[in-house]
């Protein structure tokens, strides 16, 4: 009996796992160089801030809130 169990309980695993695999769909979009995007999800990120008249990277992430528009770097 416990090996039908076993046997039974692999089965269900690999089920739910292959369901979860083909159910979870990721998109990629690409945006022209130099274009402005909007966030459609708060985004965990490290961002650059201006520190006597010179860029420095943020010591930790920050969370940018959905909604906002993200530029991109002027000097690339």
């Amino acid at each position: 009996m416990s090996h039908r169990l076993l046997s039974t309980a692999i089965g269900i695993v690999l089920v739910v796992s292959a369901c979860f695999v083909g159910c979870v769909r990721q998109r990629t979009v690409l945006v022209p160089a130099g274009e402005c995007v909007q966030l459609a999800e708060p985004v965990e990120a490290y961002i650059y801030v201006a520190v006597g008249g010179r860029r420095e990277r943020s010591a930790h992430r920050v969370i940018l809130p959905e909604g906002w528009w993200v530029l991109p770097d002027p000097e690339d």
